[in-house]
């Protein structure tokens, strides 16, 4: 038996209609919801380079991509967090993650983005006391740059590509 080889664990955002067909694509190929996605990302990279040219045209000067997943710690800086909570590190880390979900979820609501920052905050151990407070205070900072919606058009961090 072949000897797969090492993988590793991608988190993405799609609209629910592309995860309702992929949920289907695996239940009648008796294939892994995974497999589907990462079959779907490997057959589609060939047509992915001329979208992504596409969008570096149309992109602002000062455009930067966001940034997600687990790979780069973020800065402590010194600013007020939530009592009983030694380092701002969480704070940043659970900062950058709802910058990051916002990025790519235009639209999104207080209350949805709420629900994702509490388990990612569970994710990264932040203590259950304090996970109230420090999302409220990650909200606030989120939805006092971005508005109400999240992400607006003059959002140069998060430029989408087309559907």
């Amino acid at each position: 038996m072949p000897v797969s080889p090492s993988k590793v664990r991608v988190v993405i955002f799609v609209p629910p209609e592309i995860a309702d067909r992929c949920s289907m694509l695996a239940a009648r190929h008796r294939a892994s919801k995974s497999e589907v996605y990462r079959l779907a990302i490997e057959t589609g990279l060939k047509d992915v380079r001329p979208a992504l040219q596409r969008l570096a045209r149309r992109r602002p000067a000062m455009y930067r991509a966001a940034r997600g997943g687990g790979s780069r710690r973020p800065a402590v800086v010194s600013r007020s967090t939530p009592k009983g909570l030694a380092s701002t590190d969480l704070y940043e880390q659970v900062l950058a993650y709802g910058k990051t979900f916002l990025s790519v979820t235009p639209g999104c609501c207080r209350d949805d983005a709420r629900v994702v920052l509490e388990a990612q905050a569970r994710v990264l151990g932040v203590p259950a006391d304090l996970i109230d407070e420090l999302v409220d205070e990650v909200l606030a900072e989120l939805f006092s740059e971005a508005g109400p919606g999240g992400g607006g058009a003059s959002d140069n961090d998060a430029v989408l590509p087309p559907d």
